[in-house]
């Protein structure tokens, strides 16, 4: 224990390791990224002379100020990215389903397979017809909230 307070650089390494750690296997999406960053940025400042600090209040300040930091670098572009991923519905959009189980109805949410899958779909408010029919394919013309908005195939 003598050797992570005689040497806070490496106690910060470790810490910023432990944050990144934790945020890849246990709280993915919290902001242990940031504060692991900010670990990490403190104890290579440290490690290289950049900064010589032997108050721990002095320490906490500074790694408080660098995980802001990179939260403020980091979080519109990491925003970007996961909205991008999560509402990548371009395998879908255009695709052919199946209305089963019971005929869609016109405001309701019923269900169509697709891609071998069973998936929540309504009838895109813009058609004028009120039901499509069990056993009847369907196009995907858009995704919403997890919900496919079909028209009926020609």
């Amino acid at each position: 224990m003598d050797y992570f307070t005689e040497n806070p650089e490496i106690t910060w390494l470790v810490i910023g390791a432990l944050f990144l750690i934790a945020e890849v296997t246990i709280a993915t999406g919290i902001g242990f990224l940031f504060a692991g960053l900010g670990a990490i940025t403190l104890g290579g400042l440290m490690t290289f002379e950049f900064l010589s600090i032997d108050s721990l209040y002095s320490q906490l300040a500074y790694f408080l100020a660098f995980t802001s930091g990179w939260a403020a670098l980091l979080w519109q572009p990491l925003k970007k990215i996961y909205n991008s991923n999560a509402n990548s519905y371009d395998n879908i959009v255009g695709s052919v389903a199946v209305v089963n189980e019971s005929p869609l109805i016109k405001g309701k949410t019923g269900t169509v397979r697709w891609s071998g899958t069973t998936m929540r779909a309504k009838i895109d408010p813009e058609v004028k017809i009120n039901e499509i029919k069990v056993g009847q394919e369907v196009e995907v013309k858009n995704v919403k909230d997890s919900i496919l908005i079909v028209t009926p195939t020609k």
